[in-house]
């Protein structure tokens, strides 16, 4: 009698109502911390107009997501560890330096998938493969071996995150890989439409997942077209190529996410999923679509009433306007609950978008300790040894120190103006060893007229304090727009390198100077007041 009882009560809940198919109708709630196009990128050098970014401010993110006790699910969509795929010689070191940090960082936040970005193999299939092992999952659904045919990484991982199992997978686009790249050897990318279709249909079917995620490393155009191409995938985080960030785009049944380029700008959105629903909703939406059912349900109780009304009833003309009315409203009003059932808990909505990575952003401090590591790590490169140096006769660069012999009111002028200061700026952030910022943060870099030899001369540099001898070569000066002078004016064939607004954008280029305008840069100067015409009013103190 016990063991029957007992069976009982074990199976009383499922009696009652608890059957897989109902407990699907329940609406779980998962954050999704998302980005794409990271590209090497650490932290903005401090030179930068736009001051966006830092790896540990996006870590300080995750940790506060965590701390309010949110289910997240953290995700890449490629392009994560370098800038190019074609590595100067004397940065390999650095960047290899700078992705072992970056991988560590990520390791300490807890990535839990990235898709592969073309840029991730800028050291080739096996260094990849070597990198990533222990730090975090890589999933590819058509990346394969080029011998055997085999899944190069895992096709797709199955994560259990906020009561959801969520299938994810990843799809790269064949056209950034071509097949007589080196770096891509051993490697065959195969159409991803058909790739993407046979993995939903495992992950629908075999695996009975709730939620659907691919990791896209397309580009947009094609991102945009996959819901069209693929059914029954429910969120899209995109990849490749640095557009500028896009709102969250609902497509139908699936839900379309893609952050900013290098880390300046993280993607965060809260959801509320219910298998048995279908179509997305956020709570802006959400909230007007609720106040328009109000106020027409209020329309329709009004003309309603107006049916007691004497006029009502006795005259046609007037009742078959009030009664046309009613008919539209409700109509009207059946269409938009259907689009959006009056309780929240019965439709998959989302809400989130972008957060931008400000200076003033808090900086997780496990992260920071990386950084610093790796900033300290940089001092013990041979930088100059890697350095390809130009070999050229004739005037080298003589700094500043010798234009100001001549050019006193210019050289006042220069003496405290930004450009003066751009070394300063690497030196706050501790970027001075960055070899990367030397070519707009000195004066001949990478030419043995100037600053030829790279961190040879920069450790004597560092290491004096207050240099003020001659071939200074740090900050932007004279000679970075009007070349190497030193035998002006005595030889006749060194002439006057005309300056014009493109000497700029060798720097001030998109990525580091976005406000970067011709205009408001540069413009016909006060020849009395500043000793320039033209001059470039940016570089001028306020």
């Amino acid at each position: 009698m016990k063991s029957k009882l007992k069976f009982f009560l074990i199976a009383l809940p499922f009696i009652i109502g608890c059957s897989p198919e109902k407990a699907s109708n329940k609406v779980n709630e998962l954050t999704i911390v998302y980005n794409n196009s990271r590209r090497g990128e650490i932290e903005p050098c401090g030179c930068v107009d736009v001051q966006l970014g830092g790896i540990q401010k996006h870590g300080q993110l995750i940790r506060d997501l965590k701390k309010e006790g949110r289910a997240i699910l953290h995700l890449d969509g490629g392009d994560l560890l370098f800038p190019s795929l074609n590595v100067p010689e004397e940065l390999k070191a650095q960047w290899q330096l700078r992705a072992d940090a970056l991988g560590e960082a990520y390791k300490n936040m807890g990535l839990d998938a990235t898709a592969v970005g073309e840029l991730d193999l800028a050291f080739g299939k096996a260094w990849y493969e070597g990198f990533v092992k222990g730090k975090f999952e890589v999933v590819t659904s058509n990346i394969v071996d080029s011998k055997t045919g085999k899944p190069w990484f895992k096709p797709y991982i199955i994560k259990n995150v906020g009561g959801l199992k969520i299938g994810i997978f990843g799809i790269t686009n064949p056209l950034l890989f071509p097949k007589d790249d080196p770096r891509f050897a051993g490697l065959r990318v195969l159409p991803y439409l058909d790739s993407a279709r046979e993995v939903v249909k495992r992950l629908r079917g075999k695996e009975r997942v709730d939620l659907v995620v691919a990791l896209s490393h397309l580009g947009v155009d094609d991102e945009l077209s996959l819901p069209k191409n693929v059914e029954g995938i429910d969120i899209i985080v995109g990849g490749h190529g640095t557009e500028e960030p896009r709102k969250v785009v609902a497509l139908g049944d699936t839900l379309y996410l893609r952050s900013s380029f290098e880390g300046r700008k993280i993607g965060v959105v809260k959801i509320g999923f219910s298998p048995s629903r279908t179509g997305w909703l956020n709570e802006e939406e959400l909230a007007s679509l609720n106040q328009k059912r109000e106020s027409i349900q209020h329309s329709i109780d009004t003309l309603l009433a107006l049916k007691e009304k004497k006029e009502y009833k006795e005259s046609s003309e007037y009742r078959a306007t009030v009664d046309k009315q009613i008919e539209e409203s409700r109509r009207e009003l059946e269409l938009i609950k259907k689009w959006m059932p009056q309780d929240k808990s019965k439709v998959n909505w989302y809400d989130g978008g972008l957060i931008p990575m400000l200076t003033e952003s808090p900086n997780d401090p496990e992260i920071s300790t990386l950084i610093e590591k790796y900033k300290s790590d940089l001092t013990t490169l041979k930088g100059g040894k890697g350095v390809n140096v130009t070999k050229v006769k004739g005037a080298i660069f003589a700094t500043y120190q010798y234009c100001s012999q001549c050019h006193k009111k210019q050289y006042e002028i220069w003496e405290n103006s930004s450009h003066a200061k751009a070394w300063d700026v690497l030196v706050k952030k501790h970027q001075e060893y960055n070899l990367e910022c030397m070519a707009c943060h000195t004066v001949g870099y990478k030419d043995n007229r100037g600053y030829g030899t790279a961190l040879k001369d920069l450790q004597r540099r560092v290491e004096a304090e207050g240099v003020t001898g001659t071939f200074d070569y740090r900050a932007v000066q004279c000679e970075n727009c009007h070349g190497a002078r030193s035998t002006h004016p005595f030889d006749k064939k060194v002439g006057v390198k005309k300056v014009t607004p493109s000497t700029c954008i060798v720097c001030h280029d998109p990525q580091n100077s976005p406000n970067f305008n011709q205009t408001t840069y540069w413009v016909v100067g006060d020849e009395e007041k500043y000793g320039h015409k033209p001059i470039c009013i940016k570089g001028l103190p306020d």
